[in-house]
């Protein structure tokens, strides 16, 4: 009697034609093969999936180590204009304060300049005071700087220059006061 399978195997129906049966001992060994095949293609697949995840991982944190990168430098310039705006506001303390001393010791040299003595200009240089004036007598010239060096702020007076204009009586001289330290 001959046998006929009239039913399709399923590897006939999907790749179109029918496997040679296979001799016995040969089946256990292409059946490892087989198995290994696939379980080391389902490892590499898992692998480059997971490779292109890291990938697009270290994408998107270089893209946001770019952005923080340019934050940086806006904060650095930021900390370098609140810096400079800090030492701007302490250079304005600084004047004020020696604008107030300042006041103050054109305040005492106005008081203790003779009525008979006027000054013509009044220098400011680290804390030393150069002053030029006029009077009418060189008499004047000295108790200027009598009154001006027993002045307070200062340690005392110093006469730079005195001249006599043309042939009128009119002096004009320039005397130093140093600051008293």
């Amino acid at each position: 009697m001959i046998r006929v399978d009239y039913l399709v195997s399923p590897f006939e129906r999907i790749a179109g034609f029918a496997m040679p049966e296979l001799p016995a001992p040969l089946r256990r060994p292409l059946l490892a093969l087989g198995a290994s095949l696939i379980v080391v293609s389902s490892f590499s697949t898992v692998e480059e999936l997971r490779l292109r995840a890291a990938l697009a991982d270290g994408d998107r944190f270089a893209q946001s180590a770019a952005a923080a990168a340019a934050s940086a430098a806006r904060v650095r310039a930021l900390a370098t204009d609140v810096e400079r705006l800090r030492a701007l506001t302490d250079r304005i303390d600084s004047m004020r304060a020696s604008g107030a001393s300042n006041a103050d010791a054109l305040a005492a040299i106005g008081n203790g300049v003779p009525r008979d003595a006027w000054l013509s200009a009044v220098r400011i240089d680290r804390g030393a005071y150069t002053l030029e004036g006029r009077t009418g007598r060189l008499g004047a010239v000295s108790a200027t700087m009598s009154a001006l060096g027993a002045l307070r702020p200062f340690a005392g007076a110093k006469l730079l220059a005195v001249r006599r204009e043309g042939t009128s009586d009119d002096v004009t001289y320039s005397i130093a006061l140093e600051p008293r330290r």
